[in-house]
């Protein structure tokens, strides 16, 4: 029996390897999250016919419907600024924002380091402040690098079994107010 890819809405993003293996071509490797399949979605149409090679042969054709399922391969984006501007006393910094490409995947964010990370903590999931204790006064400096520029990183996590996750310096610059 041999097998032949004879149509289908996408039958020029597949091939038959060994004589009997229906696949994807190389270049053709579906994405989730960028589809190229002809109807937009996420199901690739096929027909394969098979030939018993007989004069005349006996055929028959089927049509394959591969549907393509999502998977955890996007790192999240940060979308809330690396660079922060703050008058000094004030304790909120950022509302902390990232997207996922993924489906499903909800962002979580944790403090991984940075030389000022003692002076910061997460509230509320998502909004990163300078601890109680820590609100910055311009006049009394405390950054490790000896200036109004405080250090934090945070890193996003999706969350999914197989977490990607990725990490952003966040820079926070006092500015002085007319407090005194």
């Amino acid at each position: 029996v041999t097998f032949e890819i004879t149509g289908g809405a996408d039958d020029g993003l597949f091939e038959i390897v060994n004589d009997d293996e229906l696949r994807f071509n190389a270049d053709d490797v579906p994405d989730f999250e960028v589809s190229t399949a002809a109807g937009g979605g996420q199901a690739y149409v096929v027909i394969v016919t098979a030939s018993d090679g007989a004069d005349p042969a006996n055929t028959v054709a089927q049509t394959i419907t591969v549907t393509i399922a999502d998977v955890n391969d996007e790192d999240p984006v940060f979308t809330s600024d690396a660079a922060i501007g703050l008058d000094e006393n004030t304790q909120a910094v950022v509302e902390l924002t990232a997207t996922d490409a993924d489906s499903g995947d909800s962002v979580t964010f944790e403090i991984t380091g940075g030389d000022d990370s003692d002076h910061f903590e997460i509230v509320n999931g998502d909004e990163l402040q300078f601890k109680t204790a820590d609100i910055p006064n311009f006049e009394a400096p405390y950054a490790v690098g000896g200036g109004q520029a405080y250090e934090v990183i945070v890193t996003a996590s999706d969350g999914a079994d197989t977490a990607n996750t990725v990490a952003q310096t966040i820079t926070v610059t006092i500015a002085d107010v007319n407090d005194e």
